[in-house]
């Protein structure tokens, strides 16, 4: 017997499904009924001969082959957006498109204020962004499924022209009432014993090994309150008086209205971002344009840690 084609909409709905749990709000998101995404889930399964989630009590469990195929799934039909929009480019030259991808904590924290500053010089320029784990950032500018990204330097890869952006040193998030707030900087010795909000190491691994080796140096005791995987939650629970989060100098300074201080850790340990584009095609004038002011935005907003 023959299988069924897979098709656009079939995937659409598998990825529906993946991204929020259930079949009724992958249908409420894709403005479908839920009889309809369904259909389209036994679809799928039909034409791969295979299950892709466990039915338990009504619930959709992914199985390991669900997860390998939202990976390839989810990459292509940015692709086919890719086409879509390029479409729509080639019938209206009037209205520059602009995707941009970066990671969560990046795309919430100070690209915001570039791209409001860059679509007020360029108004007519229509913006799309998108957060994405650091991989998939990078998969998706070498595969040109959006014009840029922005990740964490250093990078190596053939497939990516790298523009070094902004580098920034680390500084410790306290309450202002902290008594280590009134400090001009703050040292692993400081830090013995207190607690600590930090960056889980799946995320920042690199930074998460720097902290490590000063406080070893120091001689002094990592007390690990919690992780987390952006700076807006470490500043957060910080305000709360959880603990002290370590955290990226600029990338805090969307927080300070939290009540926080931010007093720089010494030893200095350096953040760097780049900007990158694929290495196969010339960026776009408008890509060109927010390059050039993104430099000089960050340039401008840099600027010494203060309490």
């Amino acid at each position: 017997m023959r299988k069924p084609p897979l098709n656009l909409k079939v995937l659409e709905s598998f990825c529906a499904i993946m991204r929020v749990g259930t079949v009724t709000e992958a249908a409420k998101s894709l403005h479908l009924t839920q009889s309809a995404v369904s259909r389209q889930l036994a679809q799928l399964e039909d034409a791969l001969g295979m299950s892709l989630f466990l039915r338990d009590k009504g619930r959709l469990l992914p199985l390991p082959e669900a997860h390998e195929l939202f990976k390839e799934a989810d990459f292509t039909l940015s692709g086919f957006d890719r086409i879509r929009h390029l479409a729509e480019d080639l019938q209206s030259l009037s209205v520059a498109k602009l995707r941009i991808v970066g990671t969560q904590g990046f795309i919430d924290g100070i690209l915001a204020g570039a791209v409001t500053s860059f679509m007020m010089t360029f108004p007519d320029v229509k913006i799309f962004l998108d957060s994405r784990s650091a991989e998939t950032v990078i998969e998706q500018v070498a595969g040109r499924a959006v014009d840029c990204g922005f990740v964490k330097s250093p990078l190596t890869n053939p497939l990516l022209s790298i523009e070094p952006m902004f580098s920034c040193g680390t500084v410790c998030a306290v309450k202002r009432e902290h008594p280590l707030a009134r400090l001009d900087v703050i040292t692993a010795r400081d830090l013995h014993d207190m607690p600590l909000i930090l960056l889980g190491k799946g995320r920042s691994f690199t930074f998460r090994g720097f902290l490590q080796q000063a406080f070893h140096q120091a001689g002094a005791y990592m007390n690990i309150k919690a992780e987390t995987h952006t700076v807006s939650t470490s500043c957060t629970l910080a305000a709360g008086g959880i603990g002290i989060a370590p955290v990226n100098e600029l990338m805090a300074q969307s927080y300070r209205h939290m009540g926080l201080a931010f007093i720089p850790f010494h030893p200095v340990i350096t953040h760097e971002f780049s900007f990158i584009t694929s290495a196969q095609f010339p960026p776009s004038r408008v890509t060109q344009a927010f390059l050039a002011h993104c430099k000089k935005y960050f340039n401008q907003i840099k600027k010494p840690s203060q309490g």
